[in-house]
């Protein structure tokens, strides 16, 4: 998906792209977004302890979903000592 962003040209999935939008509107604090993210969470975390899967790991993820990674911290969606 190609799109414009600060007047550059950029092409993210729409994944990436929902997922920005997500963090961006519960850092401005739109509680659907804010409630979303929680249940999110919680659906991941649930789905982590039923299937005993692993996270990836810094080195398997890349430099935007780090970044989408570390919004989430600062929001205090993850915890700040999360491996991930």
């Amino acid at each position: 998906m190609a799109y414009t962003q600060n007047g550059q040209r950029k092409t993210a999935t729409r994944r990436e792209v929902f997922s920005e939008r997500l963090i961006n509107d519960a850092m401005i604090g739109k509680p659907n977004a804010v409630n979303k993210l929680l249940q999110l969470k919680a659906d991941v975390s649930a789905e982590k302890e039923s299937s005993g899967a692993q996270l990836p790991t810094v080195d398997e993820i890349d430099a935007h979903d780090r970044a989408i990674l570390e919004t989430a911290r600062t929001l205090g969606i993850l915890p700040s000592g999360d491996p991930a």
